[in-house]
């Protein structure tokens, strides 16, 4: 099975700008790709420069067939992870959706049997804010970590 990373822009599908302003956010968001291990890239789309002193932050990552979803709040280090998980030939499942604390760090199981198991969790290494992940799909494996920000 071969994944391939591609950023989810608002009008990839369809090939209609249905929404001038979706298409704007997405120019302001440059993927930033990374090597998820076994010769595969993964994607993560930060938020737009200009916001950057906003208090939410939202970053999306893309890891083999997850998707997750990071929302980071400056102002109190709450954060919520939503992860998503590309199911051929079936669509998208929500996996988790969880809050914590990034000073405590927060990591959490997924599963969906007998394709995929595995963690998923953020924690703070210094200053970097770093997401970590060890699962298996089909039988392949997914292991490593990305720092995503430093605050």
């Amino acid at each position: 099975m071969s994944a391939s990373a591609a950023a989810n822009y608002p009008y990839r599908d369809t090939l209609t700008v249905s929404d001038p302003n979706a298409v704007l956010k997405t120019l302001t968001e440059l993927p930033e790709f990374f090597d998820v291990g076994n010769g595969e890239q993964g994607f993560l789309l930060k938020p737009d420069p200009a916001a950057r002193d906003a208090a939410n932050r939202e970053y999306k990552i893309s890891i083999g067939p997850l998707e997750i979803v990071l929302d980071f709040d400056t102002s109190n280090w709450s954060v919520s992870v939503s992860i998503r998980f590309k199911v051929p030939f079936d669509g998208t499942v929500t996996l988790a959706n969880i809050v914590g604390n990034l000073k405590e760090g927060v990591s959490v199981k997924i599963g969906y049997p007998p394709i995929l198991g595995g963690v998923v969790g953020l924690r703070l290494d210094g200053s970097a804010v770093v997401l970590f992940w060890e699962f298996t799909v089909f039988g392949k494996e997914y292991k490593g970590e990305k720092a995503l920000f430093h605050i």
